[in-house]
C-alpha cells in the first residue's frame, strides 16, 4: 500500500542466501507489488519460481567484457597494459565469464600465485577444464583454490572473521576476531580484495 503511489524499483540481491521458505515469502511478496512498480532478483543459483522472469547473466558479450576490463585497468596497471589481442584471448578462454575475468584480471603481475601472466592464467584454466569431468570437482573451486596458497596469516585471518557475517563487516568488527590492528586488518583487507575475493560496501570502513 506505501508503494502504490509511487514509481519503485526493489532490489533484491543474492537471493540464494535465505532459506527456502524465506525466498519464497519474498517472491510471493514481489508477485503482489503495484503495477507502477518493478523488483530486480538475483542470485547465484537457479531458482524454478523464477523460471519464467530468468535472465541468464553468467556470459558478457565482448563489449560488455571490454567494458569490465576498462574498469578494472583504471586499478590494476597489468590490466590496462592488456593488448586487444590479449583481450580477445582472455575473453575466449574464460567464455566471457565475469567471475573468471575478474579474477583472472586480479592476479596478474603479482608476486604470488600461479597466475601472474596471461600465459599462466590461461594454462590454469585449461588446467580446471580437464579436471572438470573428474568426479565431484569443480573448475572454479580448483582455480579459486589456488589462491589459498598465497594467503598472508593476517589475511587467512580476516577471511575467517569475515565468514562469520552474511552484511558487510565495519573494520572495527574484524579487530577483536582476529587479533590485529586496525592498520594491519586493513592492509589485509586491501589485498583480498586486490584479488577479486572481497568487495567493499558503499558504507565507509565495510
Amino acid at each position: 500500500a506505501a508503494l502504490a503511489a509511487h514509481r519503485a524499483l526493489l532490489v533484491v540481491d543474492n537471493l540464494e542466501a535465505l532459506a527456502l521458505a524465506e525466498r519464497r515469502r519474498v517472491l510471493d511478496w514481489l508477485n503482489r507489488l503495484p503495477q507502477s512498480c518493478r523488483a530486480l532478483v538475483t542470485s547465484r543459483r537457479r531458482d524454478d519460481s523464477l523460471a519464467g522472469h530468468a535472465l541468464q547473466v553468467d556470459k558478457l558479450d565482448r563489449a560488455a567484457a571490454d567494458q569490465l576490463l576498462a574498469a578494472l585497468g583504471e586499478r590494476q596497471p597489468p590490466v590496462a597494459r592488456l593488448t586487444a589481442g590479449e583481450r580477445e584471448r582472455l575473453y575466449n578462454e574464460t567464455g566471457g565469464n565475469p567471475l573468471l575475468l575478474t579474477w583472472i584480471a586480479a592476479q596478474l603481475g603479482r608476486t604470488t600465485g600461479r597466475c601472474r601472466t596471461l600465459d599462466a592464467a590461461v594454462a590454469r584454466l585449461h588446467d580446471a577444464h580437464h579436471r572438470a569431468h573428474e568426479p565431484g570437482n569443480d573448475p572454479l573451486a580448483y582455480v579459486f583454490g589456488d589462491l589459498v596458497q598465497s594467503f598472508t596469516a593476517d589475511e587467512t585471518k580476516v577471511l575467517a572473521a569475515l565468514a562469520h557475517f552474511t552484511r558487510p563487516a565495519p573494520v572495527d568488527w574484524l579487530l577483536p576476531m582476529t587479533g590485529l590492528g586496525r592498520l594491519a586488518a586493513e592492509t589485509a583487507l586491501d589485498g583480498l580484495r586486490d584479488r577479486a575475493l572481497l568487495v567493499a560496501a558503499a558504507a565507509a570502513g565495510t
